[in-house]
């Protein structure tokens, strides 16, 4: 049987992975929706479909960077965040408001990097079938 104090190095463990599996989850988001917008501007001709690919990978950056400094220094000192004590105490900001703007902002840019390639598809001379068929084809691939 562990003993309070094995119970608590444990719990520690967890809470300090935790930390750091919230820095590498905005890291991927971040990483992987920037890979996804760099592959469609060499499919389009349109200067402007580029330019809207451009600006939002902008704005994916922007959002992965201040996503990333909000989460490293939410807890002032840092490691109240893993501080048993500090979390009693209540002195780290309410966690819900940074999940709401991630979560959020996470729906837009998936929404966005969806619809692009589609919009995309107005301007392509192919018949209907094919332009859906294709349509499937790059909403899977930013799934």
């Amino acid at each position: 049987m562990l003993t309070t104090g094995q119970c608590l190095a444990t719990l520690l463990i967890y809470i300090q992975s935790t930390y750091w599996g919230i820095l590498l989850y905005i890291l991927s988001l971040g990483f992987t929706k920037t890979t996804i917008l760099c592959i469609y501007p060499p499919i389009s001709p349109s200067l402007a479909f580029r330019r809207c690919v451009w600006v939002l990978a902008g704005i994916v950056v922007c959002w992965t960077v201040t996503a990333l400094v909000w989460a490293i220094f939410y807890c002032n000192p840092i490691s109240d965040f893993w501080n048993l004590e500090a979390a009693l105490a209540n002195r780290c900001p309410a966690k819900v408001s940074f999940l709401i703007y991630t979560g959020a902002f996470n729906v837009a840019t998936d929404l966005a990097i969806l619809v692009l390639p589609i919009l995309m598809l107005r301007h392509v001379t192919l018949p209907i079938k094919k332009k859906f068929g294709v349509a499937i084809v790059l909403a899977t691939g930013s799934l």
